[in-house]
C-alpha cells in the first residue's frame, strides 16, 4: 500500500530531466545528517541542470557514494524524428530544400519512410538506419499553395517501438507570391554584373532594375528597359525596392542625402543590401560614406589607400567554407551536406579578393580566404559575411569572380548560390506585410515557456517615426481567446523601434498585432519541447561515470541483492561529543560537599572553632 501511495505522488509533467540538480537537492535536504550514501533510480536521460558526473565528484569529497540502479533498457526499439529544418518562408511554385534528420535505435540495417507534408502535398524518401548517429533526408519541394501551412515530418510508427510520440515534427511555413524588386548598381559592365543581371532577368520570382554608371543614357529610354537613367533620387522611389546591390559604383554618383536614403531604407524599412567588392571603389571609396558603417567586415585603413589592382592575388585562391557556411541553406548546393561540400571543393578558383582584416561582432561569416598570409589574429579573412542592421540585413561578398565558376559547368550553381542569396535577403521584408508597422520576432518558432522578444518600426501615416514613449500591443492563440496585452516601449535614441517581451505557455499558432495597425499581424508557432523523447535508451555509461565518481556503484536488477551489504561495509562509529555545564555535574557538587566535610573535620579535631 506504501507503495502505491509513494508512487502516486510522483509527478510526470515536467518536460525535461535534471539528474545532477535532483541529487544535489536529496543531499541538500538530509544536510548535517550522517549519509551512508544515495540510491539513484534512473535511465539517466540527463537533458538539463547540472553535470551528473560534477555534482558525484563533489559528494565523494563528502563521502557521499551513489549506488545507482540503472532502469530501462541500453538499446530498445525506438525512432526519433530528431530535427525538421525548414526556411520560414519560401515562394510559391518555386523549390525549397527541406532536411529531416531521423535516428533508429536497435534497428540497424532496417529501412523505413520519411513521410513529409504541407498543407495537402506529401512526399516521401526511403532511409536505412544505422547502429550509431543520424540519417538525413533532404526533400527539394515545391510548394503549389500560398499562406501560412504547417510543415509535417513523420515515420510510422513500429508495433515493438517504445515510444511513439516522438515519430514526428512540426513547424511552420510561409509560402508567398510576391515578386522581389531589386536594383543592381555597378560602375561598368564588369563580368559579375553581366552574369548577375542575365540571372535576375530570367527569373521571374524577381522585378529588376539597373543603375549602370557608365552605360549610354539612351539604354534606359529604350522600351521595357530594365535600366535607369540615375540612382533613385526621391526617397519614395528607393524605398520601394526589397534589395539594393551595390557594386564597384564611384560613390560620386550616390549623393550623401541618397546614401541616407539607402541607410534607411536598411535600418528603418527592412530592406537589404549586397554589396558585391571590386576593384576601382568598392569598398575603398565608401571609407568616408555614411554606408560604411553598414558593411559587415572591417578593413585596415592602410588597405584602403591602395587601389584594389595592387593588392589583388597574384594566384588562385580557393575559398574555403566556414561551419556556418557548412550549416546554412544559403550556401548548400547538393542534395546533402556531403554532396554540397563536395561540389564547394571543386570550384574553380577566384583570383582577386578584398582584403578585409576581420567580421563584426554582430556579423556571421559563410566564406574565408584559408591563406595564413593574409590571416590575422582575429582568424581567416572574410570573404562573404552578413550581419543584421537595424531591421534590415546587409551581405559583404569580397570577391568579383564568382562567375569564374561557371567554368565547365554552366550557370546551375552559379544561379543556385545568387539565388539563395537574394531570396534570403529579401524574404523577410516580404513578410513583413505591412510596410509601415514592420513587426518581427526572434524567432519563428518556439517552445512552450520560452520569452518572446518582439521588434517593431512602427512609422506614421506620412512614414515620419512614432515617437510615442509606449504602444499598446496583443498576442492571442488562434481559435481560443487565450493571449494577452504586451506594451512595445521606445527605445532610446532609435526613433520609431519599439520592444518587448512576453512569455507563451500553452502549444499553439499564435498571432502578435500592434495598434498602430491591427489587421497586419505578425504569426510565430509554440511547440511543446521534445527534451523527454529525444532519447528513450538508458544512458548507461552517465550512470557508471556517476557512480565511479562517487565512489559507489553501478547496478542492474541482478545486482540489486548486493546493496545491502555495500551499506553495511561502510558502517562507520561515529563520535559525537557531548557537552555538559560544570554547574550541572553531580561530580561538581559531590566534590564541594568533600571540601565542606573535610573543613569541618579538620577544625573539629584542631579545637578550631
Amino acid at each position: 500500500m506504501s507503495k502505491a501511495s509513494w508512487g502516486e505522488r510522483l509527478d510526470g509533467r515536467f518536460t525535461s530531466t535534471a539528474v545532477g540538480d535532483a541529487v544535489r537537492e536529496a543531499v541538500n535536504r538530509k544536510r548535517g545528517q550522517p549519509l551512508a550514501g544515495i540510491l539513484l533510480m534512473t535511465d539517466g536521460a540527463n537533458n538539463s541542470g547540472s553535470s551528473p558526473v560534477e555534482v558525484a565528484e563533489r559528494l565523494k569529497e563528502e563521502k557521499v557514494p551513489i549506488y545507482v540502479y540503472g532502469v530501462g533498457l541500453t538499446a530498445p526499439r525506438d525512432i526519433i524524428v530528431s530535427s525538421l529544418m525548414a526556411p520560414e518562408a519560401a515562394f510559391v511554385q518555386e523549390e525549397v530544400d527541406i532536411t529531416v534528420r531521423v535516428r533508429g535505435q536497435g534497428l540497424a540495417g532496417q529501412s523505413a519512410e520519411v513521410k513529409l507534408k504541407i498543407g495537402s502535398q506529401e512526399f516521401s524518401q526511403p532511409v536505412t538506419f544505422a547502429a550509431a548517429g543520424e540519417q538525413v533526408a533532404i526533400f527539394r519541394i515545391v510548394p503549389e499553395q500560398m499562406g501560412e501551412m504547417e510543415l509535417v515530418a513523420s515515420i510510422a510508427p513500429r508495433s515493438d517501438e517504445a515510444v511513439t510520440d516522438n515519430n514526428s515534427r512540426k513547424q511552420r511555413i510561409k509560402v508567398v507570391d510576391s515578386r522581389i524588386h531589386v536594383l543592381l548598381t555597378d560602375q561598368s559592365p564588369r563580368w559579375e554584373f553581366r552574369y548577375l543581371q542575365a540571372m535576375m532577368l530570367r527569373d521571374r520570382r524577381i522585378e529588376l532594375k539597373c543603375f549602370l554608371a557608365e552605360a549610354d543614357p539612351a539604354v534606359s529610354r529604350v522600351e521595357k528597359s530594365p535600366y535607369i537613367p540615375s540612382f533613385p533620387t526621391r526617397r519614395e522611389d528607393l524605398l520601394k525596392y526589397d534589395l539594393v546591390i551595390l557594386g564597384d559604383l564611384d560613390p560620386r554618383h550616390i549623393n550623401p542625402t541618397q546614401q541616407e536614403y539607402l541607410g534607411e531604407l536598411v535600418s528603418r524599412f527592412g530592406g537589404a543590401m549586397l554589396v558585391v567588392a571590386g576593384k576601382r571603389f568598392m569598398p575603398q571609396g565608401y571609407r568616408r560614406s555614411s554606408l560604411y558603417p553598414l558593411l559587415p567586415v572591417e578593413f585596415e585603413a592602410a588597405g584602403l589607400e591602395l587601389p584594389s589592382e595592387l593588392v589583388a592575388a597574384d594566384r588562385p585562391i580557393r575559398l574555403d567554407l566556414t561551419p556556418a557556411g557548412r550549416n546554412s541553406p544559403m550556401m548548400r548546393l547538393g542534395e546533402s551536406d556531403a554532396k554540397s561540400a563536395e561540389i564547394w571543393k571543386a570550384f574553380p578558383p577566384v583570383y582577386w579578393v578584398a582584403r578585409a582584416t576581420r567580421p563584426k561582432p554582430a556579423a556571421e561569416v559563410f566564406l574565408v580566404d584559408p591563406d595564413s598570409a593574409r590571416e590575422s589574429r582575429f582568424g581567416k579573412m572574410p570573404v562573404v559575411a552578413m550581419q543584421p542592421y537595424g531591421m534590415g540585413q546587409v551581405m559583404f561578398v569580397g570577391t568579383d569572380n564568382t562567375w569564374r565558376w561557371r567554368k565547365n559547368i554552366g550557370d546551375v550553381y552559379y544561379t543556385a548560390f545568387w539565388g539563395q542569396l537574394i531570396q534570403r535577403l529579401a524574404l523577410p521584408r516580404l513578410l513583413g506585410g505591412n510596410k509601415r508597422i514592420q513587426l518581427a520576432t526572434d524567432k519563428q518558432n518556439y517552445l512552450v515557456g520560452d520569452r518572446v522578444s518582439v521588434f517593431g518600426r512602427l512609422y506614421s501615416q506620412a512614414f515620419e517615426p512614432l515617437s510615442d514613449p509606449v504602444v499598446k500591443a496583443r498576442f492571442e492563440r488562434k481559435g481560443s481567446t487565450e493571449g494577452g496585452e504586451v506594451l512595445l516601449r521606445l527605445l532610446p535614441d532609435q526613433p520609431g523601434l519599439y520592444r518587448g517581451e512576453f512569455i507563451v505557455g500553452t502549444a499553439g499558432d499564435y498571432q502578435f498585432s500592434a495598434e498602430p495597425a491591427p489587421e497586419s499581424p505578425l504569426e510565430f508557432n509554440v511547440i511543446e519541447p521534445q527534451f523527454e523523447l529525444g532519447d528513450t535508451a538508458m544512458n548507461e555509461s552517465l550512470l557508471r561515470q556517476m557512480a565511479q565518481a562517487s565512489g559507489g556503484a553501478f547496478l542492474r536488477e541482478e545486482d540489486l541483492h548486493r546493496l545491502p551489504d555495500m551499506l553495511n561495509a561502510r558502517t562507520e562509529k561515529v563520535r559525537s561529543p557531548l557537552e555538559v555545564e560544570l554547574w550541572a555535574s553531580p561530580l561538581v557538587f559531590i566534590l564541594l560537599m568533600a571540601l565542606v566535610t573535610a573543613e569541618w573535620i579538620v577544625r573539629k579535631f584542631s579545637f578550631l572553632k
